[in-house]
């Protein structure tokens, strides 16, 4: 029979011990012998435990706390705390601290170095042992603990870039879907062929709703999200989601209008983009689930604030509701439809679609908010949601005069275009013209600095991912006035398939003015070019 081959012996854990007293450091290495470790180092200074440490590579480091050789010059020594901490930090080595220094203050200064052991001398074999094995255990725990947050942090990085990517691959191709379909609604066409391009564009963008739904939910639990806080007009996003509703509440021959409480601040600041987020999602509902009659979101002081206190100082607490005439929600229900993945009908049976993360959505952004989302019966049998949410009051500065007249009030205004998307120039481009205005269509972001360095624009519709020259590397060099651009603050709309948490704001600190994810249509993407112009007013303009 052969012998069994037997595992090589472990080998011994290396141990450099620093310790300005030879005595100690003579016993301490003669332990080390008698436990089975291997003393592979002496230092008799700070300084060099350091040198050592780097060219030995040690197992651990048995390390006194204090040093009373004077160093170079007479100048003072380095002690061990301060040296553990290079030692741990530049070589990833443990260090245990073996020292008959004991008192509070420098037990609390030890800490800081994020020691493995702390022995008092004298000590026996057994507590050098315990330390020094306790000690390697830690040290590699919280090593393989660093390794698997990397780990998960590299695979949160894949995931979120793969998400980016999937994200841009369905927008860019949907966008050019749903604004062929636009402009083809624009035509003359017979009874039959506008009632099959309705049924068209009505898959499309129920399809597109699917997979936001998909991706946000995917984005919200992928990682936490970051508010982008500023002064904001609720008017505005109360009318601006009103309007970009409109078109759908009328298809149903449904009422939709919106409500501002006198009460409440012209101006507010806070995340209004997140908002609008948590609204869509209610409006989108509320179309959604009810057959007939009217829809309404209202604004106004809340009468019972929540107490949360995570509130900031000076916040005025608002009731925002959104109110609708539809079948309701049964008491029951009224808890769980924020839960995700839930439906109220029987899956087999229902009537409507979806997947049943829209109001899940809506509460995380409530909650990041620093809000509460619930539900309640409407007067009449409908739905009532409300969200409390906390807005700190703004005042409005004196030349802060908002225009409210409408673009289109302005014939031939001048629209830079740039998008390497052909279909998508071609939609933007057409419907611009449409609307009476004069665009002008560029590949790149090279070309519109070039552009904008020949002739003056009102304004500029940017594309983020493009060849030669991104959207933001454009931006950039157009508020920096290179390449001889002629008005370096004219005003930018990123217009982009990029619609991942954090790509709005990259684009707004980067110097745009608005962001519009494709795909868009026709009402949103008026709306906001409004909206920017309108900004852009001087202090003459209509108040």
């Amino acid at each position: 029979m052969h012998e069994p081959v037997k595992a090589p012996p472990a080998a011994p854990v290396r141990v450099l011990v620093a310790d300005d007293d030879r005595v100690a450091r003579l016993e301490i290495a003669a332990y080390l012998a008698r436990l089975g470790y291997a003393c592979i180092g002496q230092a008799a200074t700070a300084e060099e435990a350091l040198r050592l440490a780097a060219t030995l590579r040690p197992d651990v480091v048995l390390m006194d706390v204090q040093f009373a050789q004077e160093g170079p010059g007479g100048a003072m020594p380095l002690q061990g705390i301060e040296a553990a901490s290079v030692i741990l930090d530049r070589h990833d080595i443990p260090v245990v601290f073996l020292t008959a220094h004991t008192d509070d203050e420098t037990l609390d200064r030890a800490t800081q170095a994020r020691p493995v052991g702390y022995v008092a001398k004298p000590c026996t074999e057994c507590e050098l042992r315990s330390a020094v094995r306790l000690g390697l255990y830690q040290h590699r725990l919280e090593r393989d603990l660093r390794r698997a947050k990397l780990a998960a942090e590299e695979a949160d990085g894949l995931k979120a870039s793969f998400l980016a990517t999937l994200s841009h691959e369905i927008r860019t191709p949907m966008n050019g879907i749903l604004g062929m379909i636009e402009l083809l609604g624009m035509a003359p066409l017979a009874g039959d062929q506008r009632e099959n391009l309705s049924l068209l564009r009505e898959s499309a963008v129920q399809l597109m709703g699917v997979l936001n739904q998909i991706l946000d939910f995917a984005k919200m639990e992928a990682r936490s999200l970051e508010l982008m806080e500023e002064p904001f007009d609720l008017g505005e996003v109360l009318r601006g989601l009103v309007r970009a509703y409109a078109p759908r509440a009328a298809a149903k021959d449904l009422a939709l209008d919106f409500e501002l409480h006198g009460q409440v601040p012209g101006l507010l600041f806070g995340d209004g983009r997140r908002l609008r987020q948590a609204l869509d999602q209610l409006v989108d509902n509320a179309i959604k689930y009810t057959p007939a009659g009217w829809i309404r979101v209202a604004a106004g002081p809340c009468a019972d604030p929540p107490e949360i206190d995570t509130a900031p100082p000076g916040a005025t607490w608002l009731d925002i509701t959104v109110e609708d005439s539809g079948p309701g929600i049964p008491p029951d229900h009224r808890q769980r439809i924020f839960q995700s993945f839930l439906q109220l009908e029987d899956y087999m049976t229902r009537n409507q679609g979806g997947l049943g993360l829209g109001l899940a959505l809506c509460r995380k952004l409530i909650t990041l908010l620093g809000g509460r989302i619930w539900a309640e019966e409407a007067a009449g049998g409908g739905a009532r949601l409300h969200m409390a949410l906390p807005f700190v009051p703004v005042e409005r500065e004196a030349d802060g005069r908002v225009c409210v007249h409408p673009v289109g009030a302005e014939p031939g205004l001048r629209v830079l275009v740039a998008d390497d998307d052909l279909v998508g120039r071609l939609y933007v481009t057409r419907i611009l013209e449409r609307e009476g205005m004069r665009p002008t269509a560029v590949a790149d972001g090279a070309e519109a600095v070039a552009a904008l360095a020949r002739e003056d624009f009102d304004l500029v519709l940017m594309d983020i991912e493009m060849p030669v020259m991104d959207g933001l590397q454009a931006t950039q060099a157009i508020r920096a006035g290179q390449g001889g651009v002629r008005n370096p603050s004219v005003p930018i709309v990123a217009l982009t398939a990029h619609a991942m948490w954090g790509d709005e704001q990259r684009c707004l600190l980067t110097g745009m003015d608005e962001y519009l994810p494709k795909p868009v249509e026709v009402e949103p993407l008026m709306s906001v070019l409004e909206t920017v112009l309108a900004r852009r007013c001087g202090p003459d303009s209509a108040p």
